[in-house]
This record gives C-alpha cells, sequence and structure tokens, in this order.
C-alpha cells in the first residue's frame, strides 16, 4: 500500500465539514500516567464519531496495536552503541474490532454470522449514544443506530501460511501500523486524510455500509488483553521502547463524493505477565564458585587428612562413618584443597517482586591454615543489562540500579561495640562462613520488569544479575611449636543489619607479631541472574 503523507501535511481538522474522531477510556490518565492494564483486564472505552454532514460509512474498527523499536538519537536513525548498528521496528499486537450496521430488515446468512461472533466475543452489552440537543433523535434515527461489535480474531503465531490474513486485512494492519507511527511520541492524537491515494485503497464491502446523519454517537468497545508470556510490558526507553496504543479509523464520504480516512490514537500502559510464583522459579540457585590461591600457605586440611589417614584404621572408620553421605563430598573436597580462598553466591529461588528483600547468601571459604582474614569488604551491586538478540547477543546497554557495601573485621579482642558503628565485627576463625544479606539488598520500587527475548520477537531482552565483589585483607602467620592445627566442618553464619551497610572507613593496617605483610585478595563472583515480575494475576483478571 502507498505510505502515508506527513502528518502536517495531510491533517485536516480546518474544515468544519469534516468528521472527527475520538477515544475515550474508562479509566483516567494524566501528564505522568498513562491508563495501566493487567493481562486478562478489558480494556473498555468509548468512540466518539462526531459530523457535521451526513456520510456514508464504509470501515470502523477500533485496534490494540503494540511494537518494539530499536533506534538511535533519531527514529530514523541506527543505534550504533556496540560493534553493530541496530534498528527495528517490530508488531508485537494488533487485535481489535470491527464495527458495523445491524440490519433491520430481514435476516440472512451474513448477520447469523455476525450475531455468533457477538456472542462469543462477549460484545453482546455494546451500545450506541446520540447527543444532539437540538434536535434530539426521533425512534426511527434510534432505530436506525443500532450497531454490532465484529470481531476480527487474532491470527495465531502456529498457524499454517493458508490461515494467515487475506490481502484485505493485511492492508488494514499496515494502515494501523503506519498511523501509529505517525503519532509515536504523542500520548493521543486525531486527524483526517482527504482523497489520498490509500484512502481509496482501504477495503470495504457495500453491504457493511451504512448511513450517518449529522450527529455525535457514542460507540462502546471492550478488547481483552491477552494472557500471554509472549507479550512484554510497556517499556519506557529512548533507545529500546515497547509501547501500546488503541488506534480507531473510520472511512467514510460525504455528499461531495470525497473519501475520507478519519483516525484517533491513545497510548496506553500493559503490564507484562512475568508470574514470580510460577514453579520455574522457585528452585534454588547457586553460582559457580570462585577460587583464589594464597602463595606461601599451607592447609589446614590437608594436614589433618594426612594424620588421620596415618592413624589406625579403626578410627579411620569411625570417622568416616560419623560423617553424614551428604556432607562427606563436600568435606572430602575440602580435605584434598589447596591454600586458597573459595566463594559463591546462592539464592532460594530465582524470581522477585518490586520491593521485595532479596535473601542472598554470600559463601566463603578459607582452606589456609596461616592466612588469617583481618577485613573483608562485600560490595553488592544489582544490574541491568540490554542484550541484542537479533544479532550476535551484544551487550549494548548496562545499568546500575541498587548496590550495597559492607565491611567486616576481625574481633581480635573487640568486646564492645557501639550502635553506631559502620562495621561488622566478626570472627574469621571459621573456615566456612556464609554472610546473609537478606536484610541488605531489595529490589527498587521502580525497576523495569524483566523482557525474554520471545516477547520481542528476538529483537533484545532485558535481565537483572547480581554481582558481588570481594575484597579480602590479611596476613600470613608464622607458626609456632605449640600450635595444633583444627578443623571445625561448622558453617558460620554473619547477618549485617542495615545500619552496618554505609560508607566504608579505612581498611585494617595494623602488623601484630608473628605476622607477615598484609595481602589483599580480590575477588569477582559469578554472577547471579534473576527475574522480575508480577504476583496475584489471579486477582487481576476481569471477571
Amino acid at each position: 500500500m502507498p505510505s502515508l503523507p506527513s502528518y502536517h501535511a495531510s491533517h485536516d481538522q480546518t474544515s468544519p465539514e469534516t468528521p472527527s474522531l475520538g477515544i475515550s477510556l474508562d479509566l483516567p490518565s494524566y501528564a505522568d500516567y498513562l491508563p495501566t492494564y493487567w493481562p486478562g483486564q478489558s480494556i473498555n472505552g468509548k468512540l466518539r464519531v462526531q459530523l457535521n454532514t451526513p456520510v456514508k460509512v464504509s470501515h470502523l474498527r477500533v485496534v490494540l496495536y503494540g511494537n518494539v523499536q530499536v533506534y538511535g538519537t533519531q527514529r530514523n536513525t541506527p543505534l550504533s552503541n556496540g560493534l553493530f548498528d541496530y534498528q527495528k521496528n517490530i508488531q508485537l499486537i494488533s487485535k481489535g474490532l470491527r464495527i458495523i450496521k445491524r440490519p433491520t430488515n430481514h435476516i440472512n446468512s451474513s448477520t447469523l454470522q455476525v450475531q455468533n461472533l457477538e456472542t462469543d466475543n462477549h460484545c453482546n452489552n455494546t451500545n450506541v449514544n446520540n447527543n444532539n440537543e437540538s434536535s434530539p433523535p426521533s425512534n426511527e434515527a434510534t432505530r436506525q443506530r443500532r450497531w454490532t461489535l465484529y470481531s476480527k480474531p487474532k491470527e495465531k503465531a502456529n498457524k499454517s501460511k493458508k490461515q494467515k490474513q487475506d490481502d484485505e486485512e493485511k492492508y488494514v494492519q499496515n494502515l494501523v501500523k503506519q498511523i501509529a507511527d505517525i503519532d509515536f511520541d504523542k500520548d493521543t492524537s486525531y486527524g483526517a486524510f482527504v482523497n489520498e491515494d490509500f484512502v481509496h485503497g482501504l477495503p470495504s464491502e457495500e453491504n457493511q455500509t451504512f448511513t450517518l446523519d449529522a450527529n455525535t454517537c457514542h460507540v462502546g468497545f471492550s478488547i481483552i488483553v491477552p494472557i500471554s508470556k509472549t507479550l512484554p510490558g510497556t517499556f519506557d526507553h529512548k533507545h529500546y521502547p515497547v509501547t501500546y496504543r488503541l488506534v480507531a479509523i473510520m472511512k467514510c464520504s460525504d455528499n461531495n463524493q470525497n473519501e475520507i480516512l478519519c483516525y484517533s490514537t491513545t497510548k496506553v500502559c500493559l503490564e507484562p505477565y512475568i508470574d514470580v510464583q510460577s514453579p520455574k522459579f522457585s528452585s534454588h540457585i547457586q553460582s559457580s564458585p570462585v577460587k583464589v590461591l594464597v602463595p606461601g600457605s599451607g592447609s589446614i586440611f590437608r594436614g589433618f587428612y594426612s594424620c588421620l589417614l596415618s592413624s589406625s584404621s579403626a578410627m579411620n572408620s569411625f570417622f568416616i562413618k560419623s560423617i553424614s553421605k551428604s556432607r562427606a563430598s563436600s568435606i572430602n573436597t575440602l580435605l584434598c584443597a589447596s591454600p586458597q580462598l573459595r566463594g559463591y553466591l546462592e539464592l532460594p529461588k530465582q524470581a522477585f517482586e518490586r520491593s521485595e528483600s532479596i535473601p542472598l547468601k554470600i559463601n566463603l571459604l578459607n582452606t589456609c591454615s596461616n592466612f588469617k582474614i583481618h577485613t573483608l569488604k562485600i560490595e553488592v551491586q544489582l544490574a541491568q543489562q540490554i542484550i541484542m538478540t537479533c544479532s550476535f547477543g551484544e551487550t549494548t546497554e548496562q545499568k546500575l540500579i541498587a548496590a550495597k557495601k559492607i565491611l567486616f573485621r576481625n574481633n581480635d579482642g573487640h568486646t564492645a561495640i557501639s550502635s553506631g558503628s559502620n562495621s561488622n565485627y566478626i570472627s574469621f576463625d571459621s573456615p566456612r562462613m556464609c554472610f546473609d544479606l537478606s536484610k541488605l539488598m531489595k529490589v527498587p520500587s521502580d525497576c523495569v520488569y524483566s523482557i525474554p527475548s520471545v516477547s520481542t520477537r528476538d529483537v533484545f531482552y532485558l535481565t537483572h544479575d547480581i554481582n558481588v565483589r570481594l575484597e579480602i585483607e590479611g596476613a600470613l602467620v608464622t607458626k609456632t611449636n605449640h600450635d595444633t592445627p583444627k578443623v571445625d566442618m561448622t558453617e558460620v553464619v554473619y547477618s549485617p543489619s542495615q545500619e552496618s551497610a554505609s560508607t566504608l572507613s579505612e581498611s585494617y593496617t595494623g602488623r601484630k607479631q608473628g605476622q607477615k605483610a598484609r595481602k589483599i585478595y580480590r575477588m569477582e563472583l559469578n554472577s547471579l541472574p534473576i527475574v522480575i515480575g508480577c504476583s496475584g494475576y489471579e486477582n487481576k483478571v476481569d471477571v
């Protein structure tokens, strides 16, 4: 089909004879707020058709249209943040209603089909209000303005090519797409095109053409937002926007045989269908461990293990039987480990809601018998990144949305800790330490929902990751003849409070007797991906 002319060249509302079309919704909209709908809810509203002269209407429909785009500084320029240039405009949904006149004479086969579709699509409550203060409509006028809604079923992705929309429907869909693109940056818009080539090409059927007198009509409509995991939520971004809007179009002709296309658009906000309570998100996740070797140190476990093996077989057998099978593997790993620091992350589940606490645990293992930890700095970040799946999985945007820093010090004889302290005084003597940060990390209330790749038709996906950096400061301790190796397999759990997660002070720099020069080891643990979504969809669906 021919492309639409530019907005300013074709927008014709100066003539008082030109019809106008408007959309009003049941939910209010404000300067910084759009009407918001959840999956399964109905978008209820009215079309306002204002006519100053009688016209013949050959096509009238309202459509919920959504698309995902990628562009640079302008919509006509590509995004060049990485190795490749990206410019996309992909339709996500185009679902709507065709409005036709219900005949008042005998019932034929076509009306039977329309009536069945009306019942199947729950449109039997649709009505029309005609307002004309100077001359109220007569009973005959009311009788002639009985309407019905003709629902155009949405084409499913798994349908065969033979079942796809015909050329006529594709023409209308392309027209809706172009109108949505014209007024992309506007929350609401309206306009009219007169005698343009694409207006003449808009399909119409003679038996569905009806006459409207000079009047103002209000036609009610209802469009259900599909409960679909492949439909992303609204994403307001300057380079990767996901937008939804209602587009209404009306083709009509006046007494002078001018063919006119009126349109109106209004933007809405849709929430995604990402159920955080889904069983697929309920399993425990753990990152692969990161290891750092500590040169010049000995492993307390290796010495103990050698001593154990050299003992009597009875003692060896007793030791093995006393250990539960569930922990035998991990203990054997510790006993055979080289002198190292090892850390990993774990979460009891994978998906979270906005403002929900993240029960993150950081596990640290110190298998070095003569490496004494003095301070431990933990930096936790919740990061958001956009990855282009339409190319080679290139990351084109990274954003830090939350961060916390915590400092732990070895108590070393500290007996009293003030409530306003910026540090947590703990003991680092245990080889197995767990730091529970449930009270510190929380999903921001304005965090963007996760966007899977399948929902954007493999254009991009938006993911959230938890990144953790550790800075471990300590010193090698010189052994004495009186030192005896000890092995304590008990895991010690530390839970810092919110007050202790403040700005880090200077690290411990002192050096005690019997200690060598201090050493600092930095570890960047493998990140954990999480999903940000919603819950309680069953309470939001319209019944």
